[in-house]
């Protein structure tokens, strides 16, 4: 459903439908549960070092923006999760109820500027 990098490089969460969220470090070679909330994302979402926070399409308010500070991917297996307290654009950048609206994606351009 769902899934995100963590800022340290070597971890990723994933969020399967009606089963959970988990992640897999990469350097440790192992899995942990998250309890059984879902990331508010529909497919990719992006680390945002200026907010802090993961940023993608939200799968719960559909059209908008969500927001939510990034897990702690060394959560143990038996620790229960608590949902992420997410924020939610006011903005609907696409809806799905125009006929011609097929799909939508998020693509972090950064902050950079551009000089002329």
């Amino acid at each position: 459903m769902s899934h995100a990098a963590h800022p340290d490089g070597a971890t990723v969460f994933l969020s399967v439908y009606k089963t959970g969220t988990f992640s897999f470090d990469g350097e440790r070679l192992a899995w942990a549960r998250h309890g059984s909330c879902l990331l508010p994302f529909q497919g990719k979402a992006y680390y945002i070092g200026e907010l802090d926070a993961w940023v993608g399409i939200c799968s719960r308010l559909v059209g908008c923006i969500a927001a939510c500070p990034v897990l702690d991917g060394r959560r143990l297996n038996n620790e229960a999760a608590a949902e992420p307290a997410c924020k939610y654009g006011k903005d609907l950048p696409f809806s799905k109820k125009l006929e011609r609206h097929l799909d939508a994606n998020l693509t972090y351009m950064g902050l950079s500027l551009i000089h002329i």
